[in-house]
């Protein structure tokens, strides 16, 4: 039981990670756009 929950955090800090990773990226080229 200890063992599933362990590994769906690890998924959900993957995830979280992901996503976050990607938000970056998409922050990071809209800064790029606006560069004159």
């Amino acid at each position: 039981h200890e063992k599933v929950r362990g590994g769906l955090g690890i998924m959900l800090d993957d995830a979280a990670a992901a996503v976050f990773a990607g938000a970056s990226l998409l922050l990071l080229n809209d800064l790029i756009q606006r560069l004159p």
